[in-house]
């Protein structure tokens, strides 16, 4: 019988590289330090948070946008969409 009572070590830097460089690309910049910290499967959480917050945010602006132009004269509509393009 064998007691392995050894402790799981830290992940390794590597072994989140690949999360923290898309973390970097989707922030436009380096994160805090203290998130190089979280594990593989944390980063990748975070990722899923921040792409679904975005989403979730660009979809309201459309909405609030298409409400917004539903009060201005049907002429002015495209006149607008294309200066806000």
């Amino acid at each position: 019988m064998s007691d392995d009572l050894s402790v799981p070590s830290a992940p390794s830097a590597a072994a989140g590289s690949a999360e923290l460089a898309q973390l970097t690309a989707l922030l436009g910049g380096p994160p805090p330090n203290s998130v190089g910290a979280l594990a593989p499967e944390s980063l990748r959480s975070l990722i899923e948070r921040i792409e679904s917050g975005r989403r979730h945010h660009a979809a309201a602006a459309d909405r609030a946008t298409e409400q917004g132009l539903r009060s201005m004269p049907l002429p002015m509509r495209a006149v607008v969409k294309r200066t806000l393009s």
